[in-house]
């Protein structure tokens, strides 16, 4: 954009006035020059022009400077050249800077030249005589580098790659912007790289690139501390870099660096005391109100614009921007007549400059302005001539880029050219042997590309088998453990079935052998015998049938209305624990609890509480083989059972708690897998807690195994209550 541009003019006339005003020499000089200035024209001046005061004071110092000597002949030209900006009078500064320049070439003044040379390129580049800048400036940074005058080598490249900025060589200026600072770095001149990314940052802009315009501030902001000048360095940089956090809508890190700028303005202040910066705080309020629109706080941000209205002059670049941020402001608050009216008169400014970049924003900004107060027509024509603006700024910007791409191409084959006439044939057989190394390149790039191919899927089918390995792996652990299971699993149904077999055997030969006598105790006693293992057969039935049905996943109706106390009865007089010999039992309800209502299936219910009953009594009596061995898992004068029901987060919970061997915690859920028996010397299945949970769950409710108990084994069984909305 053609704004960052025209600042960068005002940036180059910068620098001649650092030589004067920021440094504790230079300020001097000034001073010495306003002195020459007051001493040959104080008199007859009263009722002159300014244009007849100042030729006087020039006359006086022609008439002086043949008479001064050293540095005070150079400040005597300095004062002339800077009496005869205020003429305007272009070719009367040309001919003070030629003059100046021969005589001080002349006298060997290194000084006194380089300031010259740098304040003619500053003179063409104002003037927009591009042309004459590309000749000039490389004279003068091989004359200041020759003489060692870094900071003079450094402002002349500045305004080389202003120079490309503004005519919109934007490659040429990154390209040398670039070498700027490589030499820079090279060199550790702060200064230098400082101007480098400040460079960096502008054409970033200008290009649209405001990710990288900001990266390139942020390196430039620390560099500036070490500059004997930073102030004048400080009022230059901030603008631009607001600028860009604004195109970044970074309004929060905008707002953070205004503050860090109004810190930097107002210490200078204290230490230096009150001095003319207008137009330097006008920047600054215009910045607060970029932040503050931003973040819509627009009461706040219409009394930054006015602050910026009131220091702003009306011929100064910067009254675009307070034109454009008032309106912005209208705009935002609903005043669209008098935003309108700012944006009019913005749009004329920039007519009168021809400046379409700026123009842009401008008319889109006022069709915005037309659409919020309903005139369509007229946003509609806004908005048409905000994309002609843009057609026609593109076009000229793709010529420019072009014919700037073409340039640096035919410098390029120019020199190639001429490099080539010298070394033709070393060139040839360059090329051919970069041919043939091309081609081999080629050729080992696709071989490699294959053989990498190869190897990627020679990888993936390598990573595929070893996946498969695994699964199969898995799967013929789990089929192995699962075929041992089968097998446990129908030896122990073999044994659980034959066991009571041979007991109903032997008591049914005894019984039917003739002649056989018995008392009635003795017959009592053998078919209580055959009873019991009835029984046990009998269990061992409704078991597997239960497995079947647990499998199945069948869904169980939950139609019968029953309390807990009733559930619990039951399943303590099926399981007959009350008659075990070697433990105590206890059923323990907590208050109220036995008589909430459940809607359940009280067959299930009972069969679940029942099972877990059963696997109490059997694991709190110590096993046939411990027996046999002289070993005894427990006291068994000491087992007990405890059942407790009690109700919790609208639950009842039958909590079967026991004495007996115990379960180790990880083995908390392996225990409720199909045939799994943690200890072999104990009788049974190892289904009795799958199909208790496979019941429990069916049911609504649940069965875990209680971790935290550590005397025993207990087991939860949860249901779920009925609910008045059933």
């Amino acid at each position: 954009m053609k704004v960052v541009a025209k600042k960068s003019c005002n940036l180059a006339t910068e620098y001649v006035k650092i030589d004067y005003m920021y440094s504790l020499k230079t300020y001097f000089r000034y001073l010495l020059s306003v002195f020459f200035l007051l001493m040959f024209s104080a008199a007859s001046m009263a009722e002159e022009s300014d244009s007849d005061r100042a030729l006087k004071v020039m006359d006086s110092l022609w008439n002086i400077i043949p008479q001064q000597k050293g540095e005070a002949r150079m400040l005597a030209w300095g004062a002339l050249y800077n009496k005869s900006l205020s003429l305007g009078d272009f070719n009367l500064q040309m001919q003070i800077l030629d003059d100046w320049l021969k005589d001080a070439h002349e006298r060997k003044d290194v000084e006194g030249e380089a300031l010259a040379r740098q304040n003619k390129i500053t003179d063409f580049f104002n003037a927009a005589l591009y042309d004459s800048v590309y000749v000039e400036v490389p004279i003068a940074m091989d004359f200041c580098k020759a003489n060692k005058l870094r900071r003079k080598y450094f402002e002349a490249w500045h305004l080389l790659v202003c120079t490309y900025h503004i005519t919109g060589k934007y490659n040429t200026a990154l390209r040398e912007v670039e070498t700027m600072h490589d030499v820079a770095v090279k060199e550790k001149d702060v200064y230098g790289q400082a101007v480098a990314y400040f460079n960096m940052g502008n054409i970033y802009f200008s290009m649209g690139h405001y990710d990288e315009s900001v990266a390139a501030y942020e390196k430039c902001l620390p560099l500036m501390d070490d500059l004997s000048d930073k102030e004048a360095f400080v009022l230059d940089f901030y603008p631009y870099f607001c600028d860009a956090l604004e195109a970044k809508k970074d309004y929060k890190r905008l707002d953070k660096e205004a503050g860090n700028w109004w810190k930097y303005i107002e210490s200078k202040r204290k230490k230096e005391g009150e001095r003319d910066q207008t137009a330097v705080m006008g920047n600054y309020y215009i910045a607060r109100t970029q932040s503050l629109l931003g973040q819509g706080k627009l009461n706040e941000a219409r009394q930054m614009i006015d602050e910026a209205e009131r220091l702003t002059s009306k011929e100064a670049f910067e009254w675009l921007y307070v034109l454009y941020y008032k309106a912005q402001y209208y705009l935002l608050t609903g005043q669209y007549d008098k935003a309108i009216e700012l944006n009019t008169e913005r749009v004329r400014m920039c007519d009168e400059i021809d400046d379409k970049p700026t123009l842009i924003p401008v008319h889109r900004q006022r069709a915005q302005i037309f659409m919020a107060s309903g005139r369509y027509q007229e946003a509609a024509e806004a908005y048409k001539r905000t994309l002609e603006l843009s057609d026609s700024l593109n076009t000229s910007s793709s010529r420019t880029q072009l014919n700037e791409l073409n340039t640096l191409f035919k410098v390029d084959e120019l020199e190639m050219q001429k490099h080539m006439q010298t070394s033709r044939f070393i060139i040839i057989i360059i090329t051919l042997v970069a041919l043939a190394l091309l081609l081999l390149f080629i050729q080992y790039r696709r071989s490699a590309k294959r053989l990498k191919l190869k190897n990627v899927q020679l990888a993936r089918s390598n990573a595929q088998l070893e996946r498969k390995n695994e699964e199969l792996v898995v799967a013929n652990a789990r089929a192995e453990e699962s075929s041992r299971m089968k097998t446990d699993f129908i030896q122990q149904i073999s044994h659980e079935i034959r066991t009571p077999l041979n007991i109903l055997s032997g008591f049914t030969q005894i019984i039917t052998m003739p002649g056989v006598s018995m008392e009635d105790a003795e017959k009592e006693e053998i078919g209580q015998h055959i009873t019991d293992n009835v029984d046990r057969i009998t269990n061992l039935v409704d078991k597997m049938l239960d497995l079947a049905d647990a499998s199945s996943q069948m869904f169980i109706d939950s139609n019968d209305k029953v309390s807990a106390t009733q559930i619990a009865e039951i399943a303590v007089a099926d399981s007959n624990i009350k008659r075990a010999e070697h433990l105590r039992f206890e059923l323990q309800e907590e208050a109220g609890a036995g008589n909430v209502m459940l809607r359940t299936n009280q067959r299930y219910a009972v069969r679940a509480l029942c099972l877990l009953l059963d696997n109490a009594q059997k694991f709190t009596r110590p096993a046939e083989s411990y027996v046999a061995a002289g070993q005894t898992p427990a006291d068994a004068s000491l087992q007990t059972v405890l059942l407790k029901v009690y109700m919790k987060n609208e639950t009842i919970h039958f909590v079967v708690e026991d004495t007996g061997i115990g379960i180790p915690p990880e083995e908390a859920e392996h225990i409720f897998d199909r045939f799994v028996q943690l200890d072999e010397y104990y009788d049974g299945t190892g289904i009795g807690l799958t199909v208790a949970r496979s019941i429990a769950r069916r049911l609504g409710g649940d069965i875990v195994l209680d971790t935290t108990y550590t005397n025993g084994a207990r087991f939860v069984l949860t249901l779920p209550v009925m609910t008045s909305s059933r």
